[in-house]
Protein backbone atom coordinates (compact mmCIF):
# COMPACT_ATOMS: atom_id res chain seq x y z
CA UNK A 1 0.00 0.00 0.00
CA UNK A 2 1.56 3.35 -1.11
CA UNK A 3 1.79 5.72 1.89
CA UNK A 4 2.13 9.06 1.69
CA UNK A 5 3.88 11.44 4.00
CA UNK A 6 4.19 15.19 4.66
CA UNK A 7 5.80 17.59 1.80
CA UNK A 8 7.24 20.53 4.27
CA UNK A 9 10.35 22.57 3.34
CA UNK A 10 10.95 20.93 0.16
CA UNK A 11 11.68 17.59 1.89
CA UNK A 12 9.47 14.74 2.51
CA UNK A 13 8.84 13.78 6.25
CA UNK A 14 6.30 11.31 8.00
CA UNK A 15 6.32 13.76 10.71
CA UNK A 16 5.47 12.69 14.40
CA UNK A 17 1.96 11.17 14.73
CA UNK A 18 1.17 7.39 14.44
CA UNK A 19 -2.59 8.27 12.92
CA UNK A 20 -3.07 7.37 9.13
CA UNK A 21 -5.90 7.77 6.82
CA UNK A 22 -7.10 6.01 3.64
CA UNK A 23 -7.15 7.69 0.61
CA UNK A 24 -10.05 5.98 -2.26
CA UNK A 25 -9.31 6.67 -5.80
CA UNK A 26 -12.81 8.69 -6.18
CA UNK A 27 -13.51 7.20 -9.68
CA UNK A 28 -13.30 3.73 -8.39
CA UNK A 29 -14.15 3.95 -4.63
CA UNK A 30 -10.97 1.76 -4.31
CA UNK A 31 -8.21 2.50 -1.50
CA UNK A 32 -5.26 3.53 -3.45
CA UNK A 33 -3.01 4.77 -0.97
CA UNK A 34 -3.02 5.60 3.34
CA UNK A 35 -1.41 9.04 4.43
CA UNK A 36 -0.43 9.90 7.72
CA UNK A 37 -2.19 11.98 9.58
CA UNK A 38 -0.42 15.51 10.97
CA UNK A 39 -0.23 16.08 14.82
CA UNK A 40 -0.33 19.44 16.17
CA UNK A 41 3.28 19.88 16.18
CA UNK A 42 3.56 18.76 12.51
CA UNK A 43 1.50 21.33 11.45
CA UNK A 44 3.05 24.23 14.20
CA UNK A 45 6.61 23.14 12.29
CA UNK A 46 5.06 23.13 8.98
CA UNK A 47 3.56 26.97 9.48
CA UNK A 48 6.90 28.13 10.84
CA UNK A 49 8.70 27.16 8.28
CA UNK A 50 6.21 28.60 5.78
CA UNK A 51 6.27 31.39 7.68
CA UNK A 52 10.50 31.66 7.60
CA UNK A 53 10.12 30.57 3.52
CA UNK A 54 7.94 33.83 3.25
CA UNK A 55 9.93 36.23 4.53
CA UNK A 56 12.93 35.06 2.08
CA UNK A 57 10.36 34.47 -0.95
CA UNK A 58 9.29 38.45 -0.20
CA UNK A 59 13.09 39.81 -0.01
CA UNK A 60 13.40 38.23 -3.60
CA UNK A 61 13.03 41.25 -6.55
CA UNK A 62 9.69 40.78 -8.98
CA UNK A 63 11.84 39.74 -11.78
CA UNK A 64 13.01 36.63 -9.90
CA UNK A 65 9.68 36.28 -8.12
CA UNK A 66 8.64 36.30 -11.90
CA UNK A 67 11.45 34.41 -13.45
CA UNK A 68 10.60 31.29 -10.86
CA UNK A 69 6.52 31.55 -11.75
CA UNK A 70 7.52 31.47 -15.14
CA UNK A 71 9.45 28.28 -14.10
CA UNK A 72 6.55 26.81 -12.50
CA UNK A 73 4.34 27.45 -15.37
CA UNK A 74 6.49 25.63 -17.93
CA UNK A 75 6.95 22.75 -14.99
CA UNK A 76 3.11 22.27 -15.08
CA UNK A 77 2.82 22.19 -19.26
CA UNK A 78 6.06 19.70 -19.55
CA UNK A 79 4.25 16.99 -16.89
CA UNK A 80 0.72 18.17 -17.79
CA UNK A 81 -0.43 14.85 -18.78
CA UNK A 82 0.68 13.12 -15.60
CA UNK A 83 -0.64 15.88 -13.25
CA UNK A 84 -3.62 15.42 -15.32
CA UNK A 85 -4.04 11.95 -14.57
CA UNK A 86 -2.92 12.55 -10.95
CA UNK A 87 -5.81 15.02 -10.80
CA UNK A 88 -8.35 12.42 -12.11
CA UNK A 89 -6.98 9.60 -9.16
CA UNK A 90 -6.96 11.98 -6.63
CA UNK A 91 -10.30 13.88 -6.99
CA UNK A 92 -12.14 11.82 -9.01
CA UNK A 93 -12.82 14.95 -12.17
CA UNK A 94 -12.89 13.47 -15.61
CA UNK A 95 -9.69 13.69 -17.66
CA UNK A 96 -10.90 16.66 -19.82
CA UNK A 97 -12.20 18.52 -16.08
CA UNK A 98 -8.71 17.85 -14.62
CA UNK A 99 -7.21 19.31 -17.77
CA UNK A 100 -9.23 22.46 -17.78
CA UNK A 101 -7.85 22.60 -13.82
CA UNK A 102 -4.48 22.51 -15.07
CA UNK A 103 -4.97 25.33 -17.75
CA UNK A 104 -6.54 27.62 -15.22
CA UNK A 105 -3.44 26.97 -12.77
CA UNK A 106 -1.14 27.78 -15.76
CA UNK A 107 -2.87 30.84 -16.87
CA UNK A 108 -2.83 31.93 -13.42
CA UNK A 109 1.22 31.30 -13.20
CA UNK A 110 1.49 33.57 -16.64
CA UNK A 111 -0.40 36.27 -14.90
CA UNK A 112 1.25 36.06 -11.61
CA UNK A 113 4.45 36.07 -13.61
CA UNK A 114 3.32 39.01 -16.04
CA UNK A 115 2.15 41.29 -12.61
CA UNK A 116 6.00 40.44 -11.06
CA UNK A 117 7.09 41.81 -14.41
CA UNK A 118 5.17 45.19 -14.53
CA UNK A 119 6.28 45.44 -11.21
CA UNK A 120 10.05 45.69 -12.48
CA UNK A 121 9.04 48.40 -15.11
CA UNK A 122 8.61 52.30 -15.33
CA UNK A 123 5.45 53.48 -15.67
CA UNK A 124 6.35 54.71 -19.27
CA UNK A 125 7.15 50.89 -20.13
CA UNK A 126 3.63 49.78 -19.15
CA UNK A 127 1.30 48.63 -21.70
CA UNK A 128 -2.25 50.56 -21.24
CA UNK A 129 -3.52 53.16 -18.66
CA UNK A 130 -1.60 51.23 -15.39
CA UNK A 131 -0.34 53.21 -12.60
CA UNK A 132 2.54 51.13 -10.73
CA UNK A 133 5.68 52.57 -8.78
Amino acid sequence: MNLIKHFVGGKITPGNSERKGKVFNPATGEQESEVILASKSDLDGAVEIAQKAFETWSLNPPLQRARIMFKFKELIEKNFDELAKLIVSEHGKVYEDAKGSLIRGSCAMNMNGKNGLACTKSHSELDGDIDIY
